[in-house]
């Protein structure tokens, strides 16, 4: 399969919350917009992200990274879903394209189980992933989050059992 949107996770929130952190601050509730639905909100946007937060589409920097993601209840229209997520294990970061295969090994498989089809459906939900980048592994950053969308417009609900 074929993605049409690969985006990483930025070292931009790390920054933010050790600036913030430095400054005195006491909360970053004024930097993180996220509605808690099972999510760390004491972590920015996507550092907080479990499986079952929907989201709409963040954005992304110049140079395709991502930190700050506004979650929503799955019941209000959105763009994005995260329903898987994995660790990875290795004891140094392995570099972007041993990331990526690491995403797509992770994402793929569960991406049918989730919609409820094999490898051969071709409708319009399709998987993403966001993955830590050599900055946020270096800030102890080892999740893959595995996103799924509609391609034909923003969802209402879960999609999971969509290809039912």
């Amino acid at each position: 399969m074929k993605l049409t949107k690969i985006v990483k996770i930025a070292a931009v929130a790390v920054a933010l919350s050790a600036a913030m952190a430095l400054s005195g601050c006491s909360t970053v509730s004024g930097v993180v917009n996220a509605v808690n639905n099972g999510t760390d909100v004491t972590k920015p946007g996507v550092f907080s992200m479990k499986v079952g937060n929907c989201f709409s589409e963040p954005p992304a920097s110049a140079d395709n990274l991502v930190s700050d993601i506004e979650f929503v209840d799955c019941a209000v229209t959105h763009d994005n879903e995260a329903y898987a997520e994995s660790i990875m294990t290795d004891d140094s970061f392995p570099g972007d394209d041993a990331t990526m295969e690491q995403a797509e090994a992770a994402c793929g498989p569960v991406f049918y189980t989730f919609i409820g089809s094999d490898e051969t459906y071709e409708g319009s939900l399709d998987y993403n992933y966001y993955v830590p980048t050599a900055e946020t592994w270096a800030a102890d950053d080892r999740v893959i989050s595995c996103i799924i969308y509609d391609a034909e417009g923003q969802s209402t609900g879960t999609l999971e059992g969509a290809a039912e």
